[in-house]
């Protein structure tokens, strides 16, 4: 019982990066036109 809880833990913490990785992804708009791609990450590089 115990092995299945921790097996379900560790698979929602997983998930919980993943998705705060694809979050982070479109909130800094680095996914989308390679124009605002581009100025998105010239603005992450000069920080």
């Amino acid at each position: 019982m115990v092995a299945r809880v921790w097996s379900l833990m560790r698979f929602l913490i997983k998930g919980s990066v993943a998705g705060g990785a694809v979050y982070l992804v479109y909130d800094q708009e680095l996914l989308g036109p390679s124009d605002k791609s581009q100025a998105a990450l010239q603005k992450a590089r000069t920080k």
